[in-house]
């Protein structure tokens, strides 16, 4: 009965399947990571040893010599800061790399993208763009969008970051408020009412369609949590062992020990460890100091090294 009222709920919704990224429309209202894990904080708070990477981070304080550390940005940075940011004083405060929103779904695309993507190249920081996968749309329609978008950005397969599948809760609003589950009150991810098997085979389409296309092997973005709430077997995330795994884990376990929690334990390229970074005052005006999501690349993984140049 929960998957019927669920699947009903779900049609009610979800936007009209499309084959093709004819229109592109501005994102507006999606959730930020930091509120996606601002509710998963609410069932799951893991504690652990002292931090030996602190949360919040701070840039350039905390970026300690030897490790490269990055942010991934969408237009909810901006407009909590209220504020454009200046990319060269991001790249003077240890700031190694930048991922950007680019889409969502078959047809929305991160209305700051073209702005922050020309910022990053002028200022010569290493940049990469991401795709939030919906749970309602084709993964070939999903891939067209974020191609098309991109590839109007100016971006190059050759010399940019690799492109990254964001791959996790698909919690949505209305009217303002966060669209509940059957039981009225947790919000409702739309990807419980899709099999496990289709969730994997639609990751498969969307990282084959762009790897073809750019001839750059994806990253996939996700967190242990999810893939163990939706995809029921960790197991599973071995069918993507050739894809480089970018991981979020916010607790203070991970970050004491340094060892984020992965999917089966499987091996991490990139980790995502704190939602709360600061870059300090690199606003134009800069009415807020700008917070962003810190990751730290593993220096074992030679391929996305070499993407930094380094």
């Amino acid at each position: 009965m929960k998957w019927i009222t669920g699947a009903i709920l779900l049609a009610a919704v979800m936007l009209p399947a499309r084959t093709h990224a004819d229109q592109q429309i501005a994102l507006v209202g999606d959730l930020s990571r930091s509120e996606l894990f601002a509710l998963w904080k609410q069932t799951e708070a893991p504690g652990g040893p002292a931090e030996a990477l602190p949360a919040p981070f701070r840039f350039p304080d905390d970026a300690r010599d030897g490790s490269v550390f990055g942010i991934d940005v969408s237009h909810h940075n901006t407009d909590n800061c209220g504020c454009k940011i200046d990319w060269q004083q991001l790249k003077a405060r240890k700031v190694a790399f930048v991922y950007a929103k680019a889409s969502q779904g078959a047809q929305y695309f991160d209305p700051r993208f073209g702005d922050y993507w020309r910022g990053l190249g002028d200022a010569r920081i290493k940049r990469g763009a991401y795709h939030f996968l919906s749970s309602d749309d084709s993964p070939e329609a999903q891939a067209e969008n974020f191609l098309k978008i991109i590839e109007n950005a100016g971006a190059s397969y050759n010399t940019d970051l690799p492109p990254v599948l964001d791959i996790e809760w698909d919690y949505r609003r209305k009217n303002g408020k966060l669209i509940p589950g059957p039981d009225g009150k947790a919000p409702f991810d739309f990807w419980s009412v899709v099999a496990p098997a289709e969730i994997e085979r639609r990751i498969a389409v969307w990282m084959d369609l762009v790897e073809k296309k750019t001839g750059r092997v994806p990253v996939i973005y996700t967190n242990a949590s999810w893939w163990r709430q939706t995809l029921k077997d960790e197991g599973r995330i071995e069918g993507f062992k050739r894809f480089p795994l970018w991981i979020a884990d916010y607790s203070v376990r991970g970050r004491g020990t340094e060892q984020p929690r992965t999917p089966a334990s499987r091996p991490w390229s990139v980790w995502q460890f704190s939602e709360t970074g600061g870059v300090g005052n690199v606003g134009i005006p800069g009415a807020k100091p700008v917070s962003a999501d810190v990751n730290i690349l593993l220096g074992a993984d030679p391929a996305l090294l070499r993407s930094l140049g380094r």
